[in-house]
């Protein structure tokens, strides 16, 4: 057995015999990362470093530790110098923690990072406890479903149409959609209701100065939001396209829609077209809606407005 000192010889002998004879000493790869930081004015996710050791052809590729998800790919400069600026989709989180991976033909290696300056918005979660009913009539018993930042919360509502349901996210700026599912008790109709109520910071907001956050699931919410989708062109993803949106909605349209919805849903005497069995499929069609409103007697439409407008859970 060779002597520690009888080895570091013969290793430095062997590193200069390397020199000599032009052989090239081997370094491991590795990822110096210079920094990773959010830009919140713009919603940038900046990462900048250089790869070492790499020789060749060298693919780097940008993820979210979390999901795993690819944000960006891209190949280094010559010497190996990389920057990656990334904009977070409005509503989406900002990621927390990031992996840098770089590729070569004989190296594949992986550096993490933690996300600096992202103010709060990476990994906080705030809670809301969301609350309201599910009325044109109470509809008892309506299954109601919330959706934020593609995750959803489920609960059902009592014999009243009321629900309670707490929900927790990260994504301030996300859009917050009730959808209420159920059958009228006065028609036996099926109805699908929809409230997009507006940002979770809303939400939030209401909650901290008011005590509690409110999302009824109406038929005047419901006209709201078919007349949003056609006025936006598709359902809006931000506050700011929900708000432009709800500005242009005409206010008798809105609830001449309100009215006819609760026409269907509470009057025996009024149902859904042959060939239609989705409420809310039936009254996102103008053309069909148009039609159907030629059929009904004035003082009946007018009726349902006054109804409408006298029930401080549909207008207040």
């Amino acid at each position: 057995m060779l002597s520690n000192l009888r080895w570091a010889r013969l290793s430095c002998a062997l590193w200069a015999c390397a020199l000599l004879l032009g052989m090239p000493l081997v370094h491991a790869a590795s990822i110096p990362m210079l920094f990773a930081n959010y830009d919140h004015s713009d919603r940038f996710v900046i990462v900048k470093g250089k790869l070492e050791g790499f020789a060749g052809a060298t693919t780097v590729t940008l993820r979210n530790l979390a999901t795993n998800a690819v944000m960006a790919e891209l190949v280094p400069t010559r010497g190996g110098s990389f920057i990656v600026r990334v904009r977070v989709p409005s509503g989406e989180q900002v990621p927390c923690n990031l992996s840098v991976e770089a590729r070569d033909a004989s190296h594949a290696v992986v550096k993490t990072a933690e996300l600096r300056n992202a103010r709060g918005t990476c990994g906080k979660q705030y809670t809301v406890a969301l609350s309201g009913v599910v009325t044109d009539a109470p509809i008892p018993f309506a299954t109601v479903t919330v959706t934020i930042g593609g995750v959803t919360y489920t609960t059902v509502a009592d014999a009243d149409g009321r629900y309670t349901l707490p929900i927790t996210t990260a994504l301030l700026d996300a859009l917050v959609k009730i959808e209420a599912d159920g059958v009228s008790p006065a028609t036996g109709e099926p109805i699908e209701f929809v409230n997009l109520v507006g940002s979770f910071s809303r939400l939030l907001d209401e909650q901290l100065t008011e005590g509690g956050a409110e999302g009824n699931v109406t038929n005047v919410t419901t006209a709201s939001y078919v007349l949003v989708l056609e006025a936006n062109g598709g359902e809006p993803t931000s506050e700011d396209e929900l708000q432009k949106a709800e500005t242009s909605v005409d206010a008798t349209e809105l609830l001449q829609l309100a009215a006819l919805i609760k026409l269907i849903v509470d009057d025996p005497d009024y149902t859904l077209p042959p060939g239609e069995t989705s409420l809310l499929e039936f009254v996102s069609k103008p053309e069909a809606v148009t039609a159907y409103l030629e059929t009904v007697p004035q003082e009946d439409l007018d009726a349902a407005v006054a109804s409408i407008l006298q029930d401080s859970n549909l207008v207040a």
